[in-house]
């Protein structure tokens, strides 16, 4: 499903990138639900993928955001006000930002493996395909 997701992403920002408006463009992506699988670090860190002309490319930023700050972030790009203290004191995340813009269209990756393939059935595995031939147990 994740690489089902991946492409579907890839899609859609080739397609928006390919219109008049890429240029006045920012797509942030992230979880719907953090919390739902802890991380080697903390079960409340999750991703952002930023993406649009103005994005710094190629770069990775360790800087602590959440939530909030793409909020405020979007707050900032269109003028709006905090309407809450919590906004008010969130980070910006304005480190992912370059002046100069990019406006190089984007093409997705088509994946190089199946995404409709299906693991077969656990019974039409055989003893030596599945690797438990001459196995020790445990």
């Amino acid at each position: 499903m994740v690489a089902d997701d991946d492409l579907a992403l890839g899609r859609i920002v080739e397609g928006i990138s390919k219109r008049r408006f890429w240029a006045h463009s920012l797509i942030l992506v992230t979880e719907d639900d953090a919390q739902d699988g802890l991380d080697h670090v903390d079960g409340h860190r999750t991703l952002c993928l930023a993406i649009g002309p103005h994005i710094r490319r190629d770069a990775v930023d360790s800087n602590n955001y959440n939530h909030l700050s793409m909020i405020r972030t979007i707050q900032e790009i269109f003028h709006l006000p905090q309407r809450t203290r919590f906004l008010a004191a969130a980070r910006a995340m304005t480190s992912i930002f370059t002046p100069e813009a990019n406006s190089k269209p984007f093409e997705h990756l088509t994946p190089k493996v199946s995404i409709d393939e299906l693991n077969p059935p656990l019974k039409a595995l055989s003893a030596a395909a599945s690797g438990l031939r001459g196995s020790p147990r445990r």
